[in-house]
């Protein structure tokens, strides 16, 4: 029942909206009193009264019938041309509301690819600034000195460490990894050294020592030596992306005064080093 009373107020308001129209109440209305006196009219007033009615001979005299066909025929023709207006009415409303529609995703288009331009800004910003960062560590790792340790053995002979000392020059963090390292002294290595690890992170501005293992039963008048060693560094955050090697030649002279094994100074003179090369 709810639906049927629904139905039939949509459909009055349809009609309301094709007939009820400017045009069409001035039309309805003056049909409705023309046919409406010119029948009464004819039917009730003298001659006299219906010639006054009928404007002379001006309003013809017709039949109910034949002025209920004019007012079939003028209900189909205001009809039509009601439909014709209303749906220009409901076209123009759907192209009103099609263009505020477009002109809404158009602006949310234009802030979709507004907000990408800056998410690519701060992604391209980003990495900029993570690959100066990255870049200002290229030359940041340095060999500051190295550290020796000579220790006196029963039979006289020397074992002795060779530390190398590494310094961290820039403002970021920076990760090394000792890619390859050999320590004569005498002729004497270690065959198969055994590190307990082989790099690690070194703070802004700071240092960090590597040992190699002892290199035992030297000569105690041993004169010469070697030192060569390729390391890897980087940022912590990333794969290693620089490289760098160095070779030393190590020599001795005898001090007069010290005890052995404090009585042997021990000098490093740099004979090759390397750019730096990208990983």
């Amino acid at each position: 029942m709810e639906k049927l009373r629904e139905a039939i107020f949509e459909r009055g308001r349809v009609l309301r909206r094709v007939y009820w129209r400017p045009a069409a109440r001035v039309a309805l209305i003056a049909y409705v009193a023309v046919s409406l006196v010119s029948t009464l009219g004819g039917e009730f007033a003298s001659g006299r009264v219906q010639k006054a009615i009928r404007l002379g001979n001006h309003i013809p005299r017709l039949s109910a019938w034949t002025w209920a066909v004019i007012g079939l025929a003028l209900l189909l023709v205001l009809g039509v041309e009601g439909a014709v207006q209303e749906f220009r009415r409901l076209n123009a409303t759907h192209e009103k509301a099609l263009t505020a529609l477009q002109e809404d995703h158009e602006n949310a288009l234009g802030k979709l690819r507004s907000d990408l331009t800056d998410v690519r800004t701060e992604r391209d910003a980003a990495k900029d600034e993570i690959e100066r960062r990255f870049s200002a560590l290229r030359y940041a790792l340095r060999r500051s000195s190295i550290d020796y340790n000579v220790a006196l053995r029963p039979d006289g002979s020397r074992n002795v460490q060779v530390t190398l000392n590494l310094a961290n020059d820039s403002d970021e963090h920076l990760r090394y990894e000792m890619e390859h390292i050999a320590v004569f002294i005498d002729g004497q290595s270690v065959e198969n050294p055994e590190f307990y690890n082989r790099g690690t992170i070194i703070p802004p501005h700071g240092t960090d020592l590597f040992r190699y293992p002892f290199v035992c039963g030297v000569s105690a008048d041993w004169q010469t030596g070697s030192v060569e060693f390729a390391v890897r560094y980087g940022h912590p955050s990333a794969p290693l992306r620089y490289r760098k090697s160095q070779a030393l030649k190590l020599r001795t002279s005898r001090l007069v005064g010290p005890l052995p094994p404090h009585d042997l100074r021990i000098d490093a003179d740099l004979v090759n080093e390397s750019e730096v090369e990208d990983v």
